[in-house]
């Protein structure tokens, strides 16, 4: 049987030049398969830099900003507004809330993790590496093949 899971994906700096859905907003390969896993799970949301936690068909204007350009406290603070949406959403009801993105937009989740009510997996810090190693485990290990938290924790 398999998990029941809420994906958060990265966003991406390469976007689209006008208004459109999230989903079509961010233009880039890792964002693209990280999508593509996302859409097979259970309900999927991205992770904004700019405005947090976005539905995939939320209608978005093209900006420029990202995590990697805020200190600490700044990244700190937009991870616990993420993690209050999350909470608004009622994600208790799912098996797991997966993240799909690299440590910038990981670990400021993270610090909040214990604020999530149902469980929280970062398979890609499990996988190690750059976006190449995340975009293969993600190719590799489709939701439809999840069924236990030890397959979202890889070795």
């Amino acid at each position: 049987m398999t998990m029941e899971l809420f994906t958060l994906v990265q966003c991406a700096k390469g976007k689209a030049d006008r208004a459109v859905e999230a989903r079509d907003l961010y233009q880039s390969s890792y964002f693209t398969v990280n999508r593509r896993w996302a859409e097979q799970s259970d309900r999927w949301a991205v992770l904004s830099a700019h405005h947090g936690l976005v539905d995939p068909d939320t209608v978005l204007d093209p900006y420029d900003r990202t995590l990697k350009n805020m200190d600490r406290t700044e990244r700190l603070e937009w991870g616990e507004g993420v993690v209050n949406e999350l909470r608004e959403r009622d994600v208790a009801g799912y098996d797991g809330v997966v993240i799909l993105g690299g440590k910038d937009y990981t670990n400021p989740l993270l610090h909040f993790s214990e604020d999530i009510p149902t469980r929280v997996f970062s398979p890609y810090q499990s996988v190690g590496g750059g976006m190449g190693k995340h975009m293969a485990w993600a190719n590799a290990n489709p939701p439809a093949d999840i069924t236990d938290p030890a397959d979202l924790t890889p070795e």
